[in-house]
């Protein structure tokens, strides 16, 4: 009997070692093991309770007049034919590390102002379309800044603000950035800017066009009868301001003060009807 028992403890005592092995190595594998963010899809659910926001089901828009915080704990996904608004009152913060902040397919409005500040990854990823109003700030760390994207899926690893589709600008965008690109145009990419974008990188290019890209700095009439000319200055102090391999139209003004480097390294198509 005393043998029988001291067994049993024994097998016991090993089958305890076992669970307690299993136990550490999930332990182990959870800690060391990257975290994926959950998705949330933008709708009437997700708006008000989590955004703080007001949806509008007739146009399927959220209006956000706060300031939300999209962290590496969450990420946020808009579908076609559904538009977040930022009003002027409304900030957003992209500060995702790797991964995707936002997944556009829809349409993104800021009159408000928008930090992109991602680590790695991408802070907006756009398929649909951004217009710009307000304030746009890109200070990712690597990654891409905004990926602007309406079919294809190129993309140059360290660009600021990547785009394949279209973005209209009578705001302000300010880009910077130690190496890579501040905005790289590809195939049927276009930036329609008619207010200020501001470029001071301290390496790389400060625009990139490449097949197909179009970057049109033009003037447009306001409501009021006012003429907004498109304002673009390039302060890099190493790379190019503008390396163009496809079509650079300038209609407005464009300012280029490099202390290294090119300012305008042109191999296409280069009209200017500006400053």
């Amino acid at each position: 009997m005393t043998y029988s028992g001291t067994f049993a403890s024994f097998r016991n005592s090993k089958k305890m070692a076992a669970i307690l092995t299993v136990l550490l190595l999930v332990i182990v594998v959870s800690v060391f093991q990257p975290v994926f963010a959950t998705t949330d899809k933008l709708d009437n659910f997700t708006c008000g309770p989590k955004l703080g926001g007001v949806w509008d089901s007739g146009s399927n828009t959220c209006t956000i007049s706060r300031a939300i915080t999209i962290d590496g704990t969450n990420s946020m996904s808009i579908v076609s034919g559904t538009t977040l608004a930022v009003t002027n009152s409304g900030k957003i913060t992209v500060a995702n590390i790797n991964g995707t902040g936002i997944e556009n397919h829809g349409i993104i409005d800021n009159s408000g102002k928008i930090i992109v500040a991602n680590i790695n990854g991408t802070g907006i990823e756009n398929h649909g379309g951004i217009d710009n109003s307000g304030k746009i700030i890109v200070a990712n760390i690597n990654g891409t800044g905004i990926q602007n994207d309406n079919l294809e899926k190129h993309r140059f690893p360290m660009s600021q603000i990547y785009n394949i589709g279209t973005i209209r600008n009578s705001g302000t965008i300010t880009i910077t950035t130690k190496e890579g690109y501040g905005i790289s145009l590809f195939i049927r990419g276009v930036i329609d800017n008619s207010g200020t974008i501001t470029i001071s990188n301290t390496g790389g290019n400060g625009v990139f066009l490449y097949t197909g890209g179009e970057f049109i700095n033009e003037v447009r009439m306001t409501e009021s009868a006012q003429l907004n000319r498109g304002v673009i200055t390039i302060a890099n102090t190493g790379g190019n301001g503008i390396e163009n391999h496809e079509i650079l139209d300038n209609r407005g003004t464009i300012t280029i003060s490099n202390t290294r480097g090119n300012g305008i390294l042109n191999e296409s198509n280069l009209i200017n009807d500006g400053q």
